[in-house]
């Protein structure tokens, strides 16, 4: 990791005054099989100038940082090796040998031009870009935002295309998006790319609930499994357990923004990513500590395999093929009513829908807006063709279903028999997979689907 000791860790302090460490120049941290080793080096020279960002190329052999004198890259003993006087953000590729650089015409004016610099030809690639901010994505493809749009940049065919995402740092699986502020720093929000939905509250009320003080990086955990964890870091005074006083701290967790269920917790202040995007520097007053993120990650993947295999004695006695691998999307029915005192035979109102794995099912507050995501109806795994998994949050639905019925669920499965959801806003839901037809016929028509 590459830090700066100008970098905030806490309202007011950087880690330069927590750790007594000299604010004006840039650290690189090593984790060895031992022990943590690092060293410094300045950042320019004779005329010094604090580094807002500096960040570890993913292969480990250089460092960018910017500063009000723009974008410079140097090698693990300090020699620069690229200057970009007019460079302000920056990002590295996936395996560290291309740069990104948004280019200003003159300090303080908008980014009008994008740089693009192979560390391994020295070739640089210009194209004129008013872009804010910017991430890589797969097979060194660019994320490019100015206010809400969000586009796609392909280095190959040097043609840009609107995206559906809502930021530039995709998740690996392409289904998520962080909306970030183009510093890096501060608030930040999580979004759905296929319905657009903000996920923010969901994701960071499985932290805990706090008093935020300070925002700490946010990144996607690059991890192909399961390739939609968050990691993310808060600091303040978080509201304590039933029996335990409130406290003032820092939270480091990663969160799979699917299921806003938190996989991994520790206490401290998030620094950073390590340069591959499978760890977490954590400072916790004393000492700086590297956090792998992968094992609770596989531990997550191999329960949920483990859940979807058959029982040994349902195998020993099987007298038909396996079951095909679950699909990729179902078709649902949905109907949905209002209840109103007093009336009867009120018409219900149907739509066809067809979902994917962490999508969103279409209900009366959806429908009339996106709404707070824990009012939201989500589909959080595809078991079957015949067969989901659904959540919701049980203070704003409650959940019938044969033979748990009058029980709050916030997790359950959904077949042919439909479900049924009773809003505490005064609706009634009706949910249920529509069977896939045999092959030859016509199939459920797809103008319900909430794909954009």
């Amino acid at each position: 990791m590459a830090v700066p000791g100008a970098v905030p860790v806490a309202p007011g302090k950087t880690l330069s005054q927590a750790a007594g460490l000299d604010p004006w120049a840039i650290y690189y941290f090593r984790k060895t099989s031992h022990d943590l080793t690092g060293f410094k080096f300045q950042t320019d020279g004779f005329w010094i100038t604090a580094a807002s960002t500096a960040r570890l190329a993913p292969d480990g052999l250089h460092v960018a940082y910017d500063t009000d004198r723009g974008v410079t890259v140097v090698d693990l003993v300090g020699e620069r090796v690229g200057e970009f006087p007019e460079g302000s953000r920056f990002r590295w590729n996936h395996d560290g040998s291309k740069l990104a650089v948004l280019n200003l015409a003159y300090p303080g004016a908008r980014p009008e031009r994008l740089t693009v610099w192979n560390l391994r030809t020295e070739e640089k690639d210009v194209i004129a870009s008013e872009a804010l901010d910017l991430e890589w994505g797969p097979r060194d493809t660019l994320f490019l935002s100015k206010g809400g749009d969000v586009s796609v940049y392909d280095m190959k065919n040097r043609r840009f295309t609107h995206s559906r995402h809502r930021g530039v740092s995709v998740s690996p699986d392409s289904r998520y998006a962080l909306q970030r502020d183009p510093s890096g720093h501060g608030p930040y929000r999580v979004f759905h790319s296929r319905s657009g939905r903000d996920l923010t509250t969901c994701t960071l009320d499985a932290l805990g609930a706090v008093t935020v003080d300070l925002e700490g990086p946010a990144f996607w955990v690059q991890n192909n499994d399961l390739g939609r964890v968050l990691c993310v870091s808060r600091t303040g005074t978080w509201t304590a357990d039933q029996g335990h006083a409130s406290y003032w701290g820092g939270r480091v967790g990663i969160i799979d923004v699917q299921t806003s269920e938190l996989l991994l917790t520790v206490p401290g202040i998030g620094i950073g990513p390590s340069a591959d995007g499978r760890s977490v520097w954590v400072y916790d007053g004393w000492d700086l500590t590297l956090v792998p993120l992968d094992p609770p990650i596989q531990r997550v993947v191999q329960d949920r395999v483990r859940s979807s295999e058959p029982r040994p004695e349902d195998q020993k006695f099987r007298l038909w093929p396996s079951p095909p691998p679950a699909p990729s999307e179902v078709t649902l029915r949905v109907k949905w009513r209002e209840l109103r005192w007093g009336a009867k035979d009120i018409p219900w109102q149907e739509r066809l829908v067809i979902v994917h794995d962490g999508d969103f099912v279409p209900t009366p507050l959806s429908v009339r807006g996106p709404g707070d995501c824990r009012e939201a109806v989500r589909v959080t795994r595809i078991n079957g063709s015949n067969a989901i998994e659904m959540t919701v949050t049980p203070p704003h639905y409650s959940v019938s279903v044969p033979g748990f019925e009058g029980r709050s669920l916030a997790q359950f499965e959904v077949g042919e028999a439909p479900v049924i959801l009773t809003s505490r806003y005064g609706f009634e839901v009706q949910i249920s997979v529509v069977p896939q037809l045999k092959r030859g016929l016509r199939r459920e028509p797809r103008s319900g689907s909430i794909s954009r």
